[in-house]
């Protein structure tokens, strides 16, 4: 649901000050991402930011999974211009689907969206919740009040500092697109056969959506969830690229690598390792893997820059390998040629008969 709203023209001056000064901010309306299930929450807040004082459009989704496709859509600036990537999010914890622990989570996993400010908003006064969430990202962390005039409060002071005295970030998008164009320029139209292998949704999703939307045609996933079904799928497709997380449910670490390479038939491969575990990423390329990015990297720019990288290295390195194999071969034939040459015809005899020797 998309919802635009404007300060009227009959508020006093003092209203008007702040909401040019606010716009002057920016250059434009705030942009701002509720994402709560309940209606009475949503109505209320609604209505307060529609009387304060920031100018602004806002959109409302009920659940976890609608906030990130939401999140994602607005990567795609050639299919829904109409989405803006938002100034602020307001997340309440208790979503349907995927609940707003793992959505803040997600959020703060990704390059592309962690700068955005993240207020959680939510009837919870446990203290797990509250330092989980500030552990995993959280810009800041309010309990609902109960009392109407306490929560009109909360929410207008949330309004005054997070839209007017703070100052966000700008999007970041443009750079994935010049990113995404320049590597579908260097493939000439060619499509990079993509094996993901990855057993968390929120990650394939992203991967998936992000980056293959950006790019078009230039770069095409195929997903397994497990080493099993990715075994199969090496054997029935043509791949250029895998990207494998290193914390399956059958294997973990090191010993996931060890249980594709056998199948891979030199085809290069990208892990996705733990937030700040570059070790283990090292390591992997020691074992045979082409590169490593950790999870807390896994924007649509680094991963695409990797992924083209990746590729181009193991296709020179390939080339290298032929060349080589080639020079090898022609060099042989070169021997054979002259060694048949000098020894065509000539004679020598052991134990009294006569051996030829040449063809």
């Amino acid at each position: 649901m998309k919802i635009e709203i404007q300060n009227s023209n009959e508020k006093n001056k003092k209203q008007t000050k702040q909401s040019e000064k606010s716009k002057a901010k920016t250059g434009r309306f705030a942009e701002i991402l509720l994402v709560d299930d309940d209606p009475g929450d949503v109505d209320l807040t609604m209505e307060i930011l529609k009387r304060g004082k920031i100018d602004h459009n806002m959109t409302v989704v009920d659940d976890g999974v609608k906030a990130i496709d939401y999140l994602v859509k607005t990567f795609k600036k050639g299919e829904f211009p109409e989405l803006k990537r938002p100034d602020l999010i307001i997340l309440d914890l208790n979503l349907p689907r995927k609940d707003g622990r793992n959505v803040l989570k997600w959020i703060k996993m990704h390059n592309e969206l962690k700068a955005i400010p993240v207020i959680i908003f939510t009837t919870s006064k446990a203290e797990s919740d509250i330092e989980r969430c500030y552990s995993s990202g959280a810009n800041c962390y309010i309990t609902k009040p109960v009392e109407f005039s306490d929560f009109t409060r909360v929410v207008q002071a949330l309004e005054s500092f997070w839209l007017n005295i703070a100052s966000v970030p700008l999007d970041r998008s443009l750079d994935l697109q010049r990113i995404a164009l320049a590597t579908d320029q260097a493939l000439s139209g060619y499509c990079l056969q993509t094996l993901l292998i990855e057993d968390d949704p929120s990650d394939v999703f992203f991967f998936k959506e992000v980056l293959g939307s950006e790019l078009g045609k230039a770069i095409s996933v195929t997903h397994a969830e497990n080493i099993r079904q990715a075994v199969d799928l090496l054997g029935q497709g043509n791949f250029d690229l895998i990207v494998l997380d290193l914390g399956l449910p059958e294997a973990r670490g090191l010993e996931t690598l060890d249980l594709i390479l056998p199948s891979t038939d030199g085809i290069p491969i990208v892990v996705l390792t733990g937030i700040n575990d570059e070790k283990t990423g090292f390591e992997a390329v020691q074992r045979g893997a082409q590169d490593f990015l950790r999870k807390d990297q896994l924007d649509g720019k680094t991963l695409l820059r990797t992924l083209r990288f990746s590729f181009e290295r193991n296709r020179i390195k390939m080339q290298e390998r032929k060349d080589t194999e080639d020079a090898l071969f022609q060099s042989q034939n070169r021997y054979n040629q002259f060694a048949d040459s000098v020894f065509k015809g000539v004679q020598i005899y052991k134990d009294g008969k006569s051996i030829t020797i040449g063809r």
